[in-house]
């Protein structure tokens, strides 16, 4: 007899056009894919693209897009209108394409935090609800002073919070302190739902024969997203910090709402010791991953969560110790310092964020051993099949 396919339908505020493209989700996707798995794929595609709500295969791989207002790089109010109705108009594609269709999974993550209703729809007697947990908002919005934990805006994020968490039968956290968190700011959650299941990629182990060779330049990487939570005047100041240092290079590679300041920075002042480039193709990044030394991690001092930004993989994949600058909360850092791959101040911190660019410099062997750490931390705790298992035991348990 044919076994019969399991089924996953992911609901998404990232546009994903295939699978090819290497990230945490499309990885993880890939797992499913290639281990039985029936995949649909739920995603926005704005209005700025003039494409209407369509769905297409590609790879075995179904593709539904929604067409949506404006929810990427846009101003604030069409933003918030397009996040709310997202799930409707997710729901309306969703009874379309696949009315009467139920799945074994239904895979979902933050932000944004507004897709109860979507699930709720989706739900049946036959699927697991897991939620991939990546921002816990509105407090993250709260940290940055978006606004008041008084406002009304407020109270009904909380209520969708509330909502979305417990008609999850999982919740995957990005990391122990983001366990630990989530447990003490939300006391109705039943403990067993709550497990790590970290940002997580495929590992290529052909890097674990790779050393890298030194610079003549100690060359020290930021890449990523330019936001505000990404405390960028905060970069600015550790970067600046180091302008006497001789045979450094400083590159930082990327976009978003606070690039501006990069960009004014560079500029006015002309640092001769800083070069900028903006969103790289995934090739040429990786290209600039293969010619650096260290990576820089650099969050908001403001916030209470804890994040763990997942561009720590490539630096760790790329055998790149870590200098992390966050807020107290995060434990990015100390997992960093904990294993011997990386170095942890406060964001604010610039003495000895300065003192840690100074220890990789005059010390290569230090950069090639943290380097070999960070590979083999990344290659034993971030395996997206890991991930994938992790999930698809509970689906196992529920048949």
């Amino acid at each position: 007899m044919e076994q019969v396919k399991k089924s996953l339908i992911f609901i998404t505020l990232s546009r994903i056009k295939s699978l090819e493209d290497k990230s945490i989700f499309s990885d993880l996707l890939n797992c499913f894919t290639s281990n039985g798995y029936d995949v649909t794929i739920v995603s926005p595609v704005e209005r700025k693209f003039n494409l209407g709500t369509n769905l297409r295969k590609r790879d075995n791989v179904s593709f539904l897009d929604v067409k949506t207002l404006n929810i990427q790089k846009t101003n604030l109010i069409e933003k918030g209108i397009g996040t709310l109705l997202l799930s409707f108009q997710y729901i309306s594609a969703i009874k379309k394409y696949f009315f009467n269709h139920s799945f074994d999974l239904v895979l979902y993550s933050t932000p944004p935090i507004t897709f109860y209703p979507v699930i709720k729809y989706l739900k049946s007697n036959k699927s697991i609800c897991y939620l991939l947990l990546k921002d816990i908002f509105p407090q993250n919005a709260v940290d940055l002073k978006m606004f008041s934990n008084k406002s009304l805006i407020y109270k009904y994020f909380k209520l969708q919070e509330k909502k979305l968490y417990m008609i999850s039968d999982y919740i995957g956290c990005m990391s122990k302190g983001n366990v630990d968190y989530i447990l003490s700011k939300n006391n109705y959650l039943d403990k067993k739902k709550i497990e790590i299941n970290p940002n997580s990629i495929f590992v290529d182990i052909n890097k674990q024969n790779k050393v890298k060779a030194p610079n003549k330049k100690l060359r020290v990487l930021y890449g990523g997203n330019l936001g505000k939570p990404q405390g960028i005047k905060y970069l600015i100041n550790a970067i600046k910090s180091c302008e006497d240092i001789d045979n450094i290079e400083f590159v930082i590679a990327g976009n978003g709402t606070e690039e501006y300041l990069i960009k004014e920075w560079i500029n006015e002042d002309q640092p001769l010791y800083v070069k900028y480039y903006e969103m790289l193709p995934q090739v040429e990044y990786e290209n600039l991953l293969d010619s650096v030394d260290v990576g820089i991690i650099c969050l908001d001092k403001n916030f209470t969560i804890p994040n763990y930004p997942s561009r720590i993989l490539s630096y760790m994949e790329f055998k790149l110790p870590v200098i992390c600058m966050t807020d107290v909360n995060t434990d990015i850092g100390r997992d960093a310092e904990h294993n011997a791959y990386g170095f942890w101040c406060e964001t604010d911190d610039i003495i000895s964020f300065k003192n840690y660019i100074l220890r990789y410099k005059n010390n290569h062997d230090l950069v090639i051993k943290m380097g070999e750490n960070a590979f083999n931390y990344f290659k034993n705790n971030f395996d997206v099949m890991n991930s994938f298992k992790l999930i698809d035991n509970h689906i196992k348990k529920n048949k």
